[in-house]
């Protein structure tokens, strides 16, 4: 197939209805219906137990996703303030929370890009 057809064909199926491309909305809300609810109560627990180490900067941007393997993830609204979290929080962070959380052994925090989660409540 030769570039320009390869074009033309893109061009022609990049719209088509029921493909493959889905929003990020929907992909988000595929993620959010997927959370179990014992997923979310852990997600919350998390939540309040990061709480009461934080401060109000850290509860307005960010929130607790859950959990990759051992990986406590931490959702953070802009993503000019991921670095900055990383470098202020994680090491707090994982100091506080390595005993462990319903079991789990926290092995690493990671921050990210994002906006789902529970939300970290005030002290």
């Amino acid at each position: 197939m030769s570039s320009g057809s390869q074009l033309a064909w893109v061009q022609r199926n990049r719209c088509r209805k029921g493909g493959r491309n889905k929003t990020l909305q929907a992909l988000i809300g595929n993620l959010v219906e997927n959370l179990t609810e014992e997923d979310w109560r852990q997600a919350q627990t998390v939540a309040r137990r990061v709480a009461s180490h934080v401060d109000q900067s850290f509860r307005s941007h960010c929130r607790v996703a859950g959990w990759e393997g051992n990986k406590l993830v931490v959702m953070v609204d802009h993503a000019s303030l991921v670095a900055a979290m990383r470098t202020r929080w994680s090491r707090p962070l994982l100091d506080r929370l390595r005993p462990g959380i319903h079991g789990r052994f926290v092995e690493r925090i990671l921050f990210k890009y994002g906006n789902t989660g529970a939300e970290i409540p005030s002290a």
